[in-house]
């Protein structure tokens, strides 16, 4: 229940414990994925605001929350229509790609990467990074029943352009979090 209140944001999740009142709860988290991350990140030194977009395309919609901090675990929660996919899938891959994309060409753009520099790795961008992807799609692929990893083919491809768009619309915005999120790859 809590993990879906936060993937719904306007939306309230009660468990009533019909044993013990005391062990009821109400879950609610009005600002969504951005709150889990800030969640998930409690505690650590934290390198700038949760980065939030949401994009729709056809029967695509995708909300995607980031946030780097100073340490180097990588923490990537997958969803696919409110269903948890610990395995990832096309999605996390798109996410991937993009985020690696748009990171090299603002760097390069910005003139953090010279010609002679190689592109950072995916590893390199990955260090530090907290996201959480949640995507609604009209008849999803799953690897098998328990619906750990999204296969659906043309997601990838949907995921990587909306989160391109996304991430790289927040980067002109937000100049001085692009830097430090470049200066953390370095």
């Amino acid at each position: 229940m809590k993990e879906l209140a936060y993937l719904n944001g306007k939306t309230s999740f009660e468990f009533v414990s019909e044993q013990n009142a005391e062990d009821s709860e109400l879950y609610h988290f009005k600002r969504g994925i951005p709150q889990l991350v800030e969640d998930l990140n409690d505690g650590k030194n934290v390198l700038h605001p949760v980065i939030f977009f949401r994009r729709v395309r056809e029967a695509t919609e995708i909300e995607v929350a980031l946030q780097y901090h100073d340490g180097y675990a990588m923490t990537t929660l997958a969803f696919s229509n409110n269903i948890h996919n610990p395995d990832g899938g096309t999605h996390v891959s798109g996410f991937n790609t993009a985020l690696t994309r748009v990171i090299n060409s603002y760097a390069r753009k910005m003139g953090f990467l010279k010609e002679k520099d190689g592109n950072f790795t995916s590893d390199d961008i990955t260090d530090g990074l907290t996201a959480v992807i949640s995507l609604r799609l009209s008849n999803p692929s799953y690897n098998s029943q328990d619906k750990v990893k999204l296969v659906t083919p043309e997601v990838q491809g949907a995921t990587n352009s909306l989160v391109g768009d996304g991430l790289t619309q927040y980067f002109e915005e937000n100049p001085a979090v692009a830097k430090r999120i470049i200066d953390k790859a370095v």
